[in-house]
């Protein structure tokens, strides 16, 4: 017999519980998460937990594809936004930032699972991370033309901007001694990707 249609209390509920993963998967990791109290947070019990996800690891594997695909929806937003392009990198960045600060349990969950390969994060790692990588990469060097040199590390670039929004973000930005200027990251990327000049005319304007 087939597993019966979710109705609209259903859909909420597993909200609720890819919430309470998010923080749990966060915090603690995929192995010191405990699915019992991921279930408690959500208002309901394990079996019920396992009745919307299957496995611990499922939920994992959803929780770590609802992170990627937020940055992936931040990247397409600034990338179709109107304009030369250093505004369209303006609108790609800040997404990407806002995006990040908003998700700080996912994008601890991000961190994990780029870090540590024993958490089963790295399939997913390289299902969704490399992907976006590389779009923005082939993004920026196709509509970059002129703004940097031929030979420029621009895979290294993203990737530094990508991972400094990511800790920074994961680390909840409690730590000031280390983020003592972590509004700058902004600033940093366009410095990365356009070139120390045009990211002072852009802060001029």
């Amino acid at each position: 017999m087939g597993r019966p249609r979710k109705d609209a209390f259903d859909e909420a509920t597993d909200l609720r519980v890819l919430r309470a993963a998010e923080r749990a998967f966060g915090e603690q990791g995929f192995r010191q998460a405990r699915l019992e109290d991921i279930a408690a947070e959500a208002g309901i019990r394990r079996p019920s937990l396992l009745y919307h996800f299957g496995s611990k690891q499922a939920l994992y594997k959803r929780v770590v594809q609802g992170a990627f695909l937020k940055l992936n929806e931040a990247f397409l937003a600034g990338a179709t936004v109107q304009g030369e392009f250093p505004v369209r990198v303006e609108a790609i960045t800040r997404g990407l930032v806002r995006e990040a600060g908003e998700q700080r349990y996912l994008m601890a969950v991000v961190m994990r699972a780029l870090l540590d390969r024993s958490e089963g994060g790295q399939e997913l790692v390289e299902t969704h991370f490399l992907p976006l990588v590389n779009t923005i990469e082939a993004f920026v060097r196709s509509e970059g033309d002129g703004y940097y040199p031929e030979d420029f590390p621009v895979r290294s670039a993203i990737l530094q901007g990508m991972m400094t929004h990511i800790v920074f973000a994961a680390t909840g930005h409690m730590d000031e001694s280390l983020w003592t200027e972590g509004a700058q990251t902004v600033r940093l990327t366009r410095s990365l990707l356009l070139g120390d000049r045009e990211s002072r005319e852009t802060d001029g304007e």
